[in-house]
């Protein structure tokens, strides 16, 4: 079902991604991993049917720039933690290449859309963190639903 085995993403790519950001509440930890569980299966970094989305968190260039000019802008101390996953770039929002080819970066954004959200983050329960995934990260535009997102959420809780 995924492309990488969920425990090794987990332990591989996003502890130590929210480690270096300093995001590492269980929860923040599980919700990360269940969007990108759900967005990509942890296999597609390029939007399947050709639609713009990039990364394990499936995340849109215009989110990805957003978060920079109007998020990150404004948290420096954030956005050079979330800088350092680019290291050999210089200068003020990394290229979108990096959210395909870089999973740590990639994860780190996905973080990062949720640490702007104003809304406390769920317990470390699936349904609380799918109904989350859903409002702030889906949108009542997009096409995910609480319950086809569910089992994804519920896999990331019990990693």
């Amino acid at each position: 079902m995924y492309g990488i085995e969920p425990s090794d993403f987990k332990e591989r790519i996003v502890l130590p991604s929210l480690a270096a950001i300093g995001l590492t509440e269980p929860n923040r930890v599980s919700l990360v991993c269940g969007t990108c569980m759900h967005e990509s299966h942890l296999r597609h970094v390029f939007q399947v049917g050709g639609g713009p989305a990039l990364g394990f968190g499936q995340m849109e260039p215009a989110t990805h720039r957003d978060l920079w000019e109007n998020f990150l802008r404004y948290q420096s101390e954030l956005a050079a933690k979330v800088r350092t996953f680019v290291p050999h770039f210089d200068g003020y929002i990394p290229p979108l290449i990096e959210l395909s080819c870089n999973a740590r970066y990639a994860v780190a954004m996905v973080a990062v859309h949720y640490r702007r959200i104003k809304a406390a983050l769920p317990p470390n329960e699936p349904k609380a963190l799918a109904e989350y995934w859903k409002a702030y990260y889906n949108t009542v535009l997009g096409k995910g639903t609480v319950d086809l997102a569910l089992p994804h959420f519920t896999k990331a809780v019990e990693l």
